[in-house]
């Protein structure tokens, strides 16, 4: 299982690392900008995509990101779980019409996270 996250700080990803290497998903590919979010996009095959919505910088939204997600053809079928503290429906709605395929609500541990891995990718191999 190829799991590529994209996540705001070298502290998020250390601890997301370890959630999911806890969990039995090893070796997750993580970055904390645009360009290599959209480098490993374009030339690695993932099974997965969590993003962390409060990674984007100013000038760009969720529903922007999601675009070049789903534009790119290497990406546009991977499933995504996006991370946010937004907790209005309204957020929620829009993250799920721009092709978020779950909604991940934060602060998140390591039980919730392995709800969310377990829904989306139910049925598929680790």
């Amino acid at each position: 299982m190829k799991i590529l996250a994209i996540v705001e700080t070298q502290f998020v990803a250390r601890n997301l690392r370890e959630h999911l290497e806890d969990l039995g998903y090893d070796d997750p590919t993580i970055v904390t900008n645009t360009p290599d979010a959209v480098e490993q996009l374009r030339f690695s095959g993932f099974d997965l995509i969590i993003f962390d919505a409060e990674w984007l910088k100013p000038g760009i939204s969720v529903q922007d990101f999601m675009e070049i997600i789903r534009r790119t053809e290497s990406s546009k079928d991977i499933p995504i779980i996006l991370c946010s503290s937004k907790r209005r429906s309204e957020d929620i709605r829009l993250a799920l019409q721009a092709g978020a395929n779950g909604y991940l609500l934060k602060p998140y541990d390591q039980d919730v996270l392995k709800e969310h891995l377990d829904k989306i990718l139910s049925g598929a191999p680790k």
